[in-house]
């Protein structure tokens, strides 16, 4: 196995994600990567014994998040504080609901539905339960677009 991105050998299976589908850790770049690199399948997200859904950690505000560090470094830098923006692979929506709060309007896609289900019982409405790509096809068959796009 070849590393994607510095094509040295990678041949560590770190572990089993599903099906066919293996991690593999690249000892030069640090890169971790699947084979094959393509998307695991929606249940993966809400079935899988591995995989903690966000809906989950029954979190409450920012800081009950482990990547809030993130989300306030993202609100201290981004220069505008207004406009659309598009959360892709939203979770339970707790960092859109803090744009929103800080004034964009925000939308969200990610595969788990029960965590978009939280997400819209936070009161966001613009979350869609799906891939990015069929969101994306949507989004341009409606000329809908970003001023900005996250993906955590």
């Amino acid at each position: 196995m070849r590393c994607p991105v510095c094509d040295a050998a990678a041949n560590k299976e770190y572990k089993r994600l599903y099906k066919d589908n293996k991690l593999y850790h690249c000892s030069k770049c640090g890169l971790e990567f699947w084979d094959p690199l393509k998307m695991p399948p929606r249940e993966y997200y809400e079935e899988h014994s591995d995989y903690k859904p966000f809906h989950l950690f029954k979190r409450k505000k920012l800081e009950d998040s482990s990547t809030h560090m993130s989300f306030y470094t993202f609100f201290k830098n981004i220069p505008k504080t207004s406009g659309k923006l598009l959360d892709i692979g939203c979770g339970d929506g707790l960092f859109l609901n803090e744009a929103k709060k800080r004034g964009f309007e925000v939308y969200g896609t990610d595969l788990d539905r029960k965590s978009v289900s939280v997400a819209k019982e936070r009161g966001l409405e613009n979350i869609f339960s799906g891939d990015f790509f069929t969101f994306a096809e949507e989004a341009k068959k409606n000329n809908q677009k970003f001023e900005i796009i996250t993906y955590f």
